[in-house]
């Protein structure tokens, strides 16, 4: 787009694809987007002391190593309790997983993009009365 000024034109063209500044010098570089991503470089101190001890952490970047720490924590244990359900699932008789499979194909099919609760309590109670699922 071009703007007159007075007798200077400025010129602003708009990035493609969504695209900061930048993005595509830093990707090419195996950096992050930009310096608020995680990585190397900031995840090290800014500076250490002349003995070599790192420099005290600041307030954000421990929130940060937190909140990364508790999200690992959480796929680790999210991962192991998959693990221990789907043993549980093979070890069940033939006709208790294709029961359980049903039941869980069935909360899939209620779930569809754009529902509302009353087409779910509305297909629950058809579903009920036909004799679908087994309450």
């Amino acid at each position: 787009m071009l703007f007159l000024n007075g007798t200077k034109a400025i010129k602003t063209t708009a990035l493609r694809f969504n695209q900061r500044a930048g993005q595509k010098f830093y990707k090419a570089r195996g950096m992050g987007r930009c310096g608020n991503e995680g990585g190397a470089l900031h995840d090290l101190p800014d500076w250490s002391y002349t003995n070599g001890t790192p420099g005290p952490i600041s307030h954000g970047a421990e929130h940060k190593q937190l909140t990364r720490k508790y999200f690992v924590e959480r796929v680790v244990r999210l991962a192991v309790e998959a693990d221990q359900d789907a043993s549980k699932l093979v070890n069940f008789e033939p006709s208790v997983r294709a029961h359980r499979q049903r039941d869980v194909s069935f909360y899939f099919d209620l779930l569809e993009k754009g529902y509302t609760l009353k087409g779910v309590k509305d297909q629950v109670k058809v579903l009920k009365e036909s004799g679908k699922i087994p309450m």
